[in-house]
Parts: structure tokens; sequence; C-alpha cells
């Protein structure tokens, strides 16, 4: 597992669109520790188990990582009856909060089956992109926008001979900020209703008056 997160740091330098917001590690780590099992299992904290469980817990400190799973609950019943914990879930400190439950289900335990269920509720942030509504050249004045590109116009340099495609390009230039400069300062922008569907159109409207009025 250390091999694996160190290659994945070797990646993530070369390619850094692959960086991660954080990592969630699940499943048997068939490890025993006081972190996470039950004191009643102290006969499993042998010096040797504790040795080979520092190894995870070193893991878990240079990758800031955290325990999901609350500590005590078991996650396994032996074939002698008794419940320890050798499953676990651990996710990354800057993403802890995502969880909003972690439990294990033994109701669900498959047939044959000793390791219990275990669910894990994570409440992802959605990012939305901030939308900027459209003009509405419907709604425009459109005396006002020629009296106000007229003024735009009039501002411009005044026009000479044009010899150059450079020439050419900074004319259309100015030409086109005039332009926007007017649809900034005259055209409304949308207000789109909560209520709107983007699937929805003219042709659907038209579509449900007629068959109001074939109803009626």
């Amino acid at each position: 597992m250390e091999a694996h997160l160190q290659r994945r740091e070797v990646e993530e330098t070369a390619h850094v669109e692959r960086l991660m917001e954080g990592d969630i590690w699940l499943g048997d780590f068939n490890r025993h520790h006081p972190m996470w099992d039950s004191a009643k299992n102290s006969r499993l904290f042998t010096r040797a188990a504790l040795t080979e469980a520092q190894e995870l817990i070193s893991i878990l400190a240079d990758y800031d990582m955290t325990m999901a799973l609350p500590e005590g609950i078991p996650t396994i019943r032996n074939s002698r009856g008794g419940f320890t914990r050798p499953d676990n879930v651990f996710i990354s400190n800057d993403i802890a909060g995502w969880v909003t439950k972690c439990m294990t289900v033994p109701e669900d335990r498959p047939p044959q089956a000793d390791h219990f269920p275990i669910f894990t509720e994570i409440d992802l942030p959605v990012r939305q992109n901030e939308e900027t509504p459209a003009w509405n050249y419907r709604l425009t004045d459109w005396t006002e926008f020629r009296s106000e590109l007229s003024k735009q116009l009039d501002a411009m340099p005044p026009s000479t001979n044009i010899n150059t495609k450079e020439e050419l390009n900074n004319v259309l230039d100015r030409l086109e900020k005039a332009i926007l400069r007017t649809v900034e300062k005259v055209v409304p922008r949308r207000r789109p209703s909560p209520y709107a569907k983007r699937w929805w159109t003219k042709e659907l409207t038209q579509l449900r008056q007629d068959m109001r009025q074939k109803a009626r």
C-alpha cells in the first residue's frame, strides 16, 4: 500500500490534473489495536500485533488520514463467536466532513459470511458553475440602441483609407468593441425562471396550446 501511494505521488507530480482532493481507504487491514478494537479484546493486543498495527498507523499519519468508522464497533464474528475489528474505513482529514454516517450492518451479512457489511454515507459537495444570463434582444429598445451606438461610433478615431490587413483588423476591433459597449449598456439580461426546463421548446408550447383548444 505504501509503495502504491509513493508511485501515485510521482504520477501526480508529473500530471498536476490528476491531483486528488482526498482519499478513502477501506477493507480488511487484518490489524488489531486499541485505537479501533474494543477494550474487551485486549488479548489481541500482543507485542507482535501492536508492532504490525504501528506500520498502518504510521502510514495513516504520513497521509493525514482519520478513522471514519467509530472505534469499538466490531466488523467480524469469528468461528468461536467472538467479535473483533480487522476491517476499517479511513478518510483524508481534508474531506472527513463529507462522511455523514459510517456504521456496520450486521443484519445484512450475507449467508456463510463472517464479516459485517459497512455502510458509509458520503455527502459530496456539488460545484455549480456561475452562469451569466444571456442578452434579451427581444426586450431591447432599438431606438435607444441606435442612439447609443451612434455615440460610440462618433467617439471612434476618424476613418482613414485602409491599406493593410493590420489596419483592417484594427478598425474591425474598434467597431466590435463599440457594438459590445452598446449591448452592455442598453440590452437587458434575461432573468431565467427557476421553474424553466432546459428541454422545453416553443414547439412544445404550441402543441400544449393546441391540445387545450381541442379539449374545450
